[in-house]
């Protein structure tokens, strides 16, 4: 993802305007220039209240949220979450559908920020957040608005006055109060975005704290992936914020083990201030002070240059211990209000706020507070000023900054902007050459401008300059990670590691990086670091949850928790992984054992309810969490009424679910074979969508087990990921319901007691999520009414949508059934089922499931654009011709002139040398060329693209044409992928990036078939396209047989094999692999004893293997003993030699229950050339046959040579793809049974 720059965001915030808010009478009526609240009061407390993403998420679902708030408030929640190409989807739908919108407004300003590659320009994003002021909008809107420009105001101003200057508070540059509510932390403008997002801006005191006693300990870590982190001297200036409660007073509040400047404010109040005495261990006492319970806002601001810097607040109270300590990012909504009341209105920011005289101040702190104003003022002459002063005061670090920070708009230079990078940041070396920072930042002005060689030239040289050798590592790892290179960062910080194996800030990054990259090596293979750093040991626990090590999991967990006895959240994942594991009473004793430190009444509340729920005990979940009325903090906490309302009957799905006994009872009813030794007596599927778009799911199945077999087979039962399960047990035949020791957390379950005659039931629910588009777009999963393993006593599909909503596709295969429809309640409803439905037998070389078995598939708005536009997102992340990518083409194509082979050398080398790993669109081309292995598609597209052939990627299949005209666009059918590259006269060539794919060949398979063009810049996405046709040469297989007989029945012969390009790639790898043709030989006579025996191979001879784009020729010798036999004077040869290929695997069913389906095309001569003795004779021509229907032509021949000793056998045979119905399979079995009749020739000795 490309970063965003410090002036996008300076621009786009300098014209936010604050919404004005008139006195409400309702707290949460909030409005924009006084127009009315725009939503109800559970969506306008989403903001203001501690609430999880996945609640926030379930209460939009239930609200009556518009669609296009819908859609902004999931892009928002994917920006928190930090799925940002999810987020860039939902932010263009809203901004394409409501441009001049609030809701558009803050899309604009998303958008800018996500990337720079999309058509959004900071312009655009500034004119539509002045476009929203004196509109309405809801309160959620307003107040997330209102935190973007007041964070961002924060994030440029908040940086600490001159030395000795009064503490800066905001007034000097005449912010409203918002931001101290609503701006939580301030960083330097030029940090990046991909780490200073959303999610951590709303950064809280207490995000990694542990509590002891009276203590709160919180660390806090500088943004050390900056570049220029460590400019200005003294590191900079942070802020932090959290709202705490209290059951008892405070009188006093102490800050320990720091050696940093600190400022903390207690509801307003400066109650601590602390200055840097270089005494580490120094410990500051505060005025006496008291505060009584309840809530309270604490504020800290901290400079500090130490990059590991922490700090411990101790908060004590001579009364007693305070039982209750809950922290919040956000205050609650009564204590807010107040300070939303002062949103001010107008500019946040105008030229009018730069100190009186900046241009002619010394100082360089005030010269710098100007610069970043009149950079997001988008004012370049201001800003070219503030840069000479900077340089007339040799000030080293905020020029260095300042010369990355510069968009190439204000670089006013001759030479671009580049070139004023580089002057600006050469101009810092030549008055200092040994600060190695600046060194390190012209490198990275080398690298914005494509001038990677001069960049890591410049890198290398620093190294002289610094005489620890770990700090530069350090220092390029920076670099490297700030310029969006990770794979090279990670490779800095593993070099780190190998200097210095027990630096934990070392060991921090890394982890950070492996886990981003979803990278859990195994344990051997991690640095020294990850066994001796909390940090490391934290990534171990993951990295064994992944690989299915959970006792390994514990075992880490239980240290940890040694030395953080009070950490949250690591005692969390430690009574999570206990529960998964089965270890539930050790779980429950933990749970009863936490003190309030670590777990407050309604966390523990919420755990025991689900150690209830992990055991199906739903009665005991309910008297946990207070039943009816349940306490008041558990009423306080959503997720836990979200579980009180799905236990107490009234979820979302509750009027589809099947009683269990009803189904089981109805079973018992019916008469079903039993021996595949198991029966589905219910397989039900329910789904429900609301206007809203989004849904919900239900699963329920009921197996019946028949035979001890069954037991081993379905004794393990698992449910997907993020479902919630409903009911999982054992059900005796007396009724008798059996509850595993756990259901919650583990990939598979152990079913309890399990039993011939018991029936196992599964039933679990999971929310679908908001629709990627439009309102009311959704493909389900195909939905299956048969089959192969067991029978079903009735299979059911229950569809619900909204009654406004169009009639839905449904993709319905093989004699689905039909849907009865109802509409009523505003919902439209289809009701498919199939009952008493035996499972087919599967045939060898059976067509796929879901040609032939009976289902249905239903979508709705679905659309080749909707689903190309997840496959452009991913490609943007993943296809990135950068530096190296160049360096590759240009090493690839290096004195090559034609465009043709310049391609071909690019994708020799991708198909050849880099293994593939397996994916779609999911691996970075750059990762994959640094390893040699990884996706091959993303790295020839961006080899494609890095040298300039334009390319697009296509789909196709190969019984595209003839399987359901109604079929929904779904790219499960479509398995070959297929890039189209133009060359500049037009010509086009055809890559297909597999093994043994050849050079501008497509697979016989799809030629003449459609393609589906998914991926372009010249073609609409779902344009159809007819895929060429090869000559049949090229696919066609000739094999000549020269066979002489003595009078012995001995036999010689002589072989040549013409390989068509179909199968010449495999032939060259195979051969590749060998360096002894006798190997080759070996398996030679092995293929031939099926016809010959005693044979030997003599002679292999292969035409050049090298030679691309040509069959290979393939020839041998051969001999065979006792081939033909005596009989009386007559000698009998057999001639049943012909392979029937392809049609012998249809010949062994009498009948058929499914069609052919031919996948792969035939086409194949293979002539026979018989020699006899010297007056021996034919006495019986056998008689020719031909067959042809539904494409299929095969014909067999015979002919008598002239010279009465030679008998010329041949077959040809072309096999498109394509389907016979089974109804004509009868045919084509006769004629292979007329075939397998001609046994032998025979031949009469002539007298001479």
């Amino acid at each position: 993802m490309k970063r965003l720059s410090a002036i996008v965001l300076a621009i786009v915030t300098a014209s936010c305007g604050g919404p004005s808010v008139e006195e409400p009478t309702d707290v949460h009526q909030v409005s924009w220039s006084g127009v009315g609240p725009q939503d109800n009061d559970a969506t306008a407390a989403l903001y203001l209240e501690p609430v999880t993403i996945s609640e926030l998420r379930d209460l939009l679902l239930s609200s009556d949220a518009s669609e296009l708030d819908v859609a902004l408030h999931e892009g928002i929640f994917s920006t928190l979450e930090g799925r940002y190409s999810r987020s860039f989807d939902q932010m263009s739908l809203v901004l394409a559908a409501s441009p001049e919108s609030v809701q558009g407004a803050v899309a604009a300003y998303l958008l800018s920020a996500l990337t720079d590659r999309v058509p959004y320009s900071v312009d655009r994003a500034r004119e539509a957040v002045e476009a929203v002021q004196g509109k309405p909008m809801s309160t959620l809107t307003a107040v997330f608005l209102a935190k973007i420009c007041a964070t961002m105001a924060v994030f440029e101003y908040q940086q600490s006055a001159d030395e000795n200057d009064a503490p800066f508070d905001g007034s000097q540059w005449g912010l409203p109060p918002v931001w101290r509510i609503l701006g939580p932390i301030a960083r330097y403008p030029h940090y990046d975005f991909d780490r200073a997002s959303l999610a951590q801006a709303d950064f809280r005191l207490g995000d990694e704290y542990f509590r002891d006693g009276f203590d709160l300990e919180t660390r806090l870590y500088y943004p050390s992936n900056d570049l220029v982190g460590r400019f200005p001297p003294g590191g900079g200036l942070h802020l932090a914020e959290t709202w705490l409660h209290l059951d008892a007073p405070i009188e006093r509040l102490l800050i320990v083990d720091t050696n940093d400047d600190v400022l903390v404010e207690l509801d307003g109040q400066e109650v601590l201030r602390r200055t840097n005495t270089g005494d580490y261990q120094a410990t500051v006492s505060v005025t006496p002070i008291r505060f009584g319970p309840g809530w309270h806002r604490i504020r800290v601001r901290f400079g500090f240059d130490d990059q590991d810097a922490a700090f411990r607040l101790q908060l004590a109270s001579p009364e007693a211990i305070p039982t209750s300590l809950e922290f919040a990012a956000e205050p609650p909504a009564d204590a807010v209000m107040g300070e939303i009341r002062t949103l001010a209105s107008g500019q946040l920011r105008t030229l009018d706020m730069l100190p009186a005289g900046v241009l002619e101040t010394s100082s360089v702190t005030l010269i710098h507070h100007g610069l970043r104003l009149a950079q997001g003022l988008g004012d370049p002459a201001t800003t070219m000023a503030l840069v000479d002063r900077l340089e007339e005061q040799e000030s080293l670090s905020p020029l260095a900054l300042t010369a990355l920070s510069l968009p190439e708009a204000q670089l006013e230079s001759p030479n671009g902007a580049a070139n004023r990078r580089v002057n600006m940041l050469q101009r810092v070396l030549d008055i200092d050459p040994e600060i190695h920072h600046a060194s390190l930042a012209l490198a990275a002005a080398y690298l914005l401008s494509d001038q990677e060689n001069e960049a890591m030239a410049l890198v290398r040289s620093a190294d002289e300059s610094l005489p620890d050798e770990l700090n530069m590592s350090v220092a390029r790892f920076q670099m490297l990670d700030y310029l969006a290179l990770p794979e090279l960062a990670e490779d800095e910080l593993e070099w780190a590691l190998q200097l210095d194996p027990e630096n934990c800030s070392v060991v921090d990054w890394l982890s950070q990086q492996y886990v981003t990259r979803e990278y859990y090596p195994d344990v051997d293979q991690l640095p020294e670091g990850f066994r001796t750093c909390q940090s490391g040991v934290r990534y171990q626990v993951d990295q064994a949850l992944v690989n299915g090590d959970a006792e390994r999991a514990l075992e880490l967990l239980r240290r940890l928790r040694s030395r953080q006895p009070h950490d949250a959240q690591l005692f969390h994942k430690f009574v999570s992984v206990l529960v998964a594991q089965g270890h539930t009473s050790e779980a429950r004793e933990q749970l009863e054992e936490a003190d309030a430190w670590t777990l407050t009444p309604s966390e523990r509340t919420l755990l025991l309810a689900d150690m209830h729920l992990a055991e199906d005990r739903q009665a005991q979940a309910l008297n946990i969490l207070g039943g009816d009325e349940p306490p008041e903090d558990v009423q306080s906490n959503r997720q836990l009424a979200a579980v009180q309302a799905m236990l107490s009957g009234s979820a979302l799905l509750s009027d589809l679910r099947i009683d269990t006994y009803e189904a089981i009872s109805n079973y018992n009813a019916r008469q079903l074979p039993t021996s595949s030794g198991i029966i589905y007596a219910l397989d039900y599927g329910a789904y429900r969508f609301f206007e809203n778009g989004r849904g919900v799911s239900l699963t329920h199945q009921i197996l019946h087990i028949l035979s001890r077999e069954a037991l081993g087979s379905q004794g393990e039962v698992s449910i997907p990921g993020g479902a919630i399960p409903l009911r999982i047990a054992t059900i005796k035949p007396d009724g008798t319901i059996l509850t595993p020791e756990q259901s919650l957390g583990r990939e598979t379950i152990s079913m309890p007691n399990l039993e011939v005659g018991d029936f196992i039931e599964v039933e679990y629910m999971e929310y679908l999520s908001v629709s990627e588009t439009v309102q009311g777009m959704f493909r389900l999963p195909r939905f299956y009414f048969q089959v192969f393993d067991a029978p079903l006593a009735i299979s059911m599909l229950v569809l619900q949508v909204p009654e406004s909503w169009p009639e839905i596709q449904l993709d319905s295969r093989a004699g689905a059934p039909v849907p009865e429809i109802n509409v009523a309640d505003g919902r439209r409803s289809y009701y498919f089922t199939a009952e008493e439905v035996v499972p087919p037998v599967q045939e060898y070389n059976a067509p796929p499931f879901s040609e032939v078995l009976p289902s249905v598939r239903p979508s709705n708005h679905a659309t080749w654009e909707h689903i190309a536009a997840a496959f452009s997102d991913s490609a943007l992340r993943v296809v990135r011709p950068t530096g190296a990518i160049a360096r590759k083409v240009a090493e690839l194509t290096e004195g090559i002139d034609s465009e043709r082979e310049q391609i071909r050398a690019i994708f020799q080398y991708v198909v050849e040398d880099i293994e593939e790993t397996g994916g779609f669109l999911s691996t970075d081309a750059v990762w994959t060329l640094r390893q040699d292995e990884g996706e091959r598609l993303p790295l020839l597209l961006a080899l494609l693209e890095s040298a300039g052939f334009p390319n697009e990627l296509l789909f196709a299949r190969s019984w595209a044409n003839d399987n359901t005209p109604n079929a929904a666009p779904d790219a499960d059918d479509y398995p070959f992928t297929l890039v189209r590259v133009w060359l500049s006269d037009g010509d086009v060539i055809w890559l297909e990036a597999v093994d043994n794919a050849e050079f501008d060949f497509i697979p016989p398979a799809i030629q003449g078939n459609t393609g589906i063009v998914v991926l372009s810049d010249r073609s609409s996405v779902g344009t159809q396209v007819q895929l060429p046709v090869w000559p049949v040469e090229t696919n066609t297989q000739v094999i000549d047989l020269d066979l002489q007989i003595d009078e012995a029945g001995n036999l010689v012969g002589h072989a040549t094999e013409l390989v068509p390009l179909s199968n010449a790639g495999y032939l060259r790898e195979a051969l590749s692999m060998v360096d002894d043709d006798r190997v080759i030989i070996q398996e030679l006579e092995r293929g031939m004893s099926s016809s010959f025996q005693g044979v030997s191979v003599t002679g292999f001879d292969i035409s050049d293997s090298d030679v691309p784009e040509q069959p290979l020729q393939v020839s041998y010798d051969f001999q065979a003993q006792g081939f033909a036999r005596q009989d009386q004077g007559v000698l009998v040869v057999d001639t049943r030699i012909f392979d029937r290929g392809l049609l012998s695997a249809y010949a062994s069913a009498p009948t058929r229950q499914y069609p052919i389906m031919i996948s792969e095309p035939l086409h194949e001569v293979m002539t026979v050339h018989w020699h006899f003795p010297a007056g021996w004779e034919i006495e019986q021509l056998p008689e020719n046959r031909s067959f042809s229907s539904f494409g299929i032509n095969v014909t067999w021949q015979a002919s008598a040579g002239t010279d009465g000793e030679q008998l010329v056998l041949s077959r040809s045979t072309d096999i498109p793809v394509g389907r016979i119905p089974a109804s004509e399979y009868q045919a084509l079995r006769e004629y292979l049974t007329e075939i397998d009749n001609v046994e032998a020739i025979r031949l009469r000795a002539q007298a001479r």
